[in-house]
This record gives C-alpha cells, structure tokens and sequence, in this order.
C-alpha cells in the first residue's frame, strides 16, 4: 500500500515538474500534500526525496522542497546534455526508424516528442529515463522557449531534416539546441518562468485544483487526483 501511495504522489508531482505548471520557488509541504492525496505523510516524504534525488527539487533548511530556479549556467549545461543524448541517438540508430516514429507522434508539433522519437528507436530505456529527466529539469524554460522561438515551426523543420537524411538532421538538431545554450540567461529569467506557467489551463489537458501556498506568489497547482 505504501509503494502504491508513494508512487501515487511521485507520478502525480512529476507530471506538473514535467509539464512545467508547478512554478519556480514553489514550496511542496508534506502536510498539505498528504491531505491532497489522502495518504499519509511516509508516501509524500519518499516521492518528495526521490524526486530531490533527481534534481527536479531542492531542499532547503528550515523551507522544505522547493521548485529550483533555471539558472543560466544549469539551463546551458542541461540543453548540452540534451543535445548529446539525441545526435548521439540520431547517430547510432536508422533514420528510416525515426521516421517511422514521428508518423505516430500525437503531438508533431511538440519539440520534445520529435526528440524523444529519434531516440525511441534504440529501444534503450536507461536512455530514454535519462532524456525524460533532463527534459522534466528543463521544463520551465521549455515553456519561456515559445515567447522567444516558433515552436511547432521547429519541430516542423525538424522532422523536414529527418526526411532529408542523417546528416541534415544533426545540424538541425545541434542547431536547435545552440539557439537554447545561447538564450539560456533569457531563459532563466523570473518573469520568463512566471509568464510560462500563467497560461497552464489554458495549456494543459490536466486537471489543477489544488494550491499550494507559494511565497511571494499567488499560487501553484498539483494535478488533482484521477478516479
């Protein structure tokens, strides 16, 4: 019951990190959460740390686990490491493959789907995890991405690349993220993430109905409970 609750909390908390609607300097409190989940305070305590063990919270003395800020210097080295796991994806599998796999995407517009799809194909779930967990600390910033670029253009001219052959698909996906690297401390500025997670409703097909207090903020929501 207990690995069932924890995951339970882990799942429902990555998924606001992944989608980027939990915004930055947000505090997570066990009591809150237990009492939202309706578990009891171990599960929440576990997922919070395992989730802190990945990087995707901080913990803070006497403040509990927060949301990190993007800082320039992490969002940089993250978009390098994001970069290195797809060309070398891109590089070691069949571009016939990757195609294949973005005819299935539900979402072709979707950068980080494009992406995950020329790594699909190496059926390597130690990289795929890896992927997954760069793109959930990179989520905030993915969301400031759509004021600064054209998103759905990009995955479009992504997926145009594939077509065109390996090497035209690893210049644009180097390409890609050098534009990234370069806007990082744009990127990582406060009202960029704020702005980013104004929108979520309007974004997100989740659901959001609980807010955790946020200091110096009006509020953050965790995905509401499925039943």
């Amino acid at each position: 019951m207990q690995d069932r609750s924890r995951h339970l909390v882990y799942s429902r908390i990555r998924a606001g990190l992944e989608a980027g609607m939990l915004a930055a300097g947000s505090t997570l409190r066990v009591p809150e959460l237990a009492g939202h989940f309706r578990v009891s305070h171990t599960p929440v305590r576990e997922a919070l740390a395992g989730l802190h063990g990945e990087r995707l919270l901080t913990l803070e003395h006497r403040q509990g686990y927060r949301v990190p800020w993007p800082r320039p210097a992490e969002l940089s080295a993250l978009y390098q490491c994001s970069g290195l796991l797809v060309t070398g994806a891109i590089s070691r599998g069949d571009t016939e493959d990757v195609r294949q796999a973005l005819l299935l995407l539900p979402e072709p517009q979707d950068v980080r789907l494009v992406m995950r799809a020329c790594i699909a194909p190496l059926e390597n779930e130690v990289l795929l995890a890896m992927f997954d967990t760069v793109c959930a600390r990179l989520a905030l910033a993915r969301r400031a991405e759509a004021a600064l670029f054209d998103i759905a253009a990009e995955a479009a001219a992504l997926a145009a690349a594939c077509a065109a052959g390996r090497p035209a698909l690893l210049r644009a996906m180097r390409a890609h993220h050098d534009k990234r690297i370069h806007s990082a401390g744009t990127l990582s500025r406060p009202d960029r993430t704020a702005d980013a997670t104004a929108d979520h409703a309007i974004i997100s097909p989740i659901s959001y109905r609980y807010r955790l207090s946020v200091g110096g903020a009006s509020g953050v929501m965790v995905p509401a409970i499925s039943s």
